[in-house]
C-alpha cells in the first residue's frame, strides 16, 4: 500500500487534527483506498506557544474570561462598528423606533427642529480648532455632507419621535465618518479625548443641552444584545482570549520564519521512518516546509508534494522562500509538485508561472468567502479528484 502523509498548516492544535485527519482518512477510502494515510502532527511538537503562560500579555488572566461587557468594552465595541460603518447606528435607531407621538396644532415637531439645526449646522470657533488639531479639518466638511445626505440619516429622524439620543449619535457618525476619511489620506487616528471633545462639541454647536453618554441609548434592550453577538462572533471581546486563539497561527508563521529548521527536521524524520515510498499532502505553512525541506534536502523516497492553499509560490517572487532565492529555479530532484488553490482564498497562491515545468496548478473553488475557504479543501470533491489522479500517476 503506498503512503501518503498530512503535513498541517499553521496554528493547528488538538483535537482539530485529529478531525482533520479522520476527514482525510474518509475521503481516501473514497477517492483512493490503496493510500495509506500517515500523520505529521509538528504542531504539537515545534509549534509556537506562550512559554511562560502569557507574562508578555497585559492582564493576561484577568483578560481571559469572556463575562459581560463593561463601559469600557460598550464604547469600544460602539466605535468599533462607527469606524466600519458610521452610520451603523443610525440605522439601528431607525428600526428600534414606534409610531411618533402627536404634537399640539401649530407645534414644530422635535424631530423636524433637530433636522433644521443639523443641516444649518455652523461650527463654532472651539470646534474649528479642534479640527485644525486633529487635521479633521481637511475631511469634515465631506464627511458633515455624506451623512447628512445618507438614507440613515433621513430614515432615523423619519422614525423620530423625540431628540433624546438622536443628536448624539449622529453626532458620533459625522465624527467616525471624518476619522475615516482622515484614516484614507495618511491622518493619524485621533486619541479617545480628542475624539470625545469633537463630539461634545457637536452637540453643543448644534443646540443641543444633552450629554454625549455612549451607548445609553443605542444598546438600550433588545439592541444590546445584536451588539454583543457581533462582537463576540469577531473577538471573543478580550485581549487574553484572543491571544489564546491567534498565538498559535501568528506564532506559528514567525517561528518557521525564524527557526523554521525544526519544523522541517521534525517532516523529514516523519518521511524517513515510513521507509517506503510517500507523498506529501500539505496545507498552508506546512506547503512551504515541505517546499523548502524538498530543495534543501534530497528525498528519494518523496516520490511527489500536493500543496493545498499555499504561499510558497508567493514567498518566491517575493525574494522571501527560505531554500530558494528568486531566479534560482528549483533543483532537479524536486520531485512532481500539484498545487491546489482556490481564487477566493487569499492566503493560495500559483505556482506555474514563477516555476515553470515544475508545477501543476489546479483551481478548487469551494465557493466560500475568506477566510472560510481557506480551509475548505477537503470537503471539495474537485480537491480529491484531482489528489486522486495525481497519485495514480505517482503509486511507486
Amino acid at each position: 500500500m503506498a503512503n501518503i502523509i498530512f503535513v498541517h498548516g499553521t496554528g493547528v492544535r488538538q483535537p482539530g487534527y485529529s478531525t482533520t485527519f479522520a476527514r482525510l482518512e474518509q475521503a481516501l477510502q473514497t477517492y483512493a483506498p490503496t493510500w495509506k494515510l500517515l500523520p505529521c502532527f509538528w504542531g504539537e511538537t515545534c509549534g509556537a506557544r506562550l512559554r511562560q503562560s502569557g507574562a508578555s500579555i497585559p492582564g493576561y488572566e484577568t483578560a481571559r474570561a469572556i463575562g459581560g461587557l463593561g463601559s469600557e468594552d460598550e464604547e469600544l465595541t460602539l466605535w468599533g462598528l462607527l469606524y466600519e460603518d458610521p452610520c451603523y447606528e443610525l440605522r439601528l435607531i431607525a428600526l428600534s423606533q414606534g409610531d411618533r407621538e402627536p404634537v399640539a396644532p401649530h407645534q414644530e415637531p422635535p424631530w423636524r427642529a433637530l433636522r433644521r439645526q443639523i443641516e444649518q449646522f455652523q461650527p463654532s470657533p472651539e470646534f474649528r480648532r479642534l479640527l485644525q488639531e486633529t487635521a479633521l479639518d481637511r475631511v469634515w466638511d465631506a464627511a458633515f455632507q455624506a451623512i447628512v445626505n445618507s438614507p440613515a440619516f433621513e430614515d432615523a429622524l423619519g422614525a423620530a419621535a423625540g431628540t433624546t439620543g438622536y443628536r448624539a449619535a449622529i453626532a458620533r457618525a459625522m465624527v467616525a465618518q471624518a476619522i475615516r476619511l482622515a484614516l484614507k489620506q495618511g491622518i493619524p487616528p485621533l486619541t479617545k479625548p480628542a475624539r470625545d471633545r469633537l463630539v461634545e462639541r457637536f452637540i453643543a454647536d448644534s443646540g443641543g443641552q444633552e450629554r454625549a453618554i455612549l451607548l445609553g441609548f443605542w444598546l438600550a434592550g433588545q439592541l444590546k444584545g445584536l451588539a454583543l453577538r457581533l462582537v463576540t462572533h469577531r473577538v471573543e471581546r478580550k485581549r487574553g482570549v484572543l491571544s489564546d486563539v491567534t498565538c498559535p497561527v501568528a506564532g506559528d508563521i514567525l517561528l518557521y520564519q525564524s527557526r523554521g529548521a525544526e519544523i522541517r527536521r521534525f517532516i523529514r524524520d516523519q518521511i524517513a521512518a515510513v521507509q517506503e515510498p510517500v507523498v506529501l499532502l500539505a496545507h498552508s505553512l506546512g506547503g512551504i516546509a515541505c517546499v523548502d525541506l524538498l530543495v534543501l534536502e534530497p528525498l528519494p523516497t518523496v516520490k511527489g508534494l500536493v500543496t493545498v492553499g499555499s504561499q510558497a509560490p508567493l514567498l518566491y517572487e517575493l525574494d522571501c522562500l527560505t531554500s530558494r532565492r528568486f531566479g534560482e529555479p528549483l533543483p532537479d530532484h524536486f520531485p512532481p509538485w500539484l498545487n491546489l488553490y482556490d481564487r477566493h482564498d487569499f492566503l493560495s497562491y500559483i505556482g506555474a508561472e514563477v516555476f515553470p515545468d515544475r508545477v501543476t496548478d489546479i483551481e478548487a473553488a469551494s465557493g466560500q468567502p475568506f477566510p472560510v475557504a481557506h480551509s475548505a479543501y477537503w470537503s471539495n470533491p474537485a480537491v480529491w479528484s484531482a489528489i486522486a489522479e495525481f497519485l495514480s500517476c505517482h503509486s511507486r
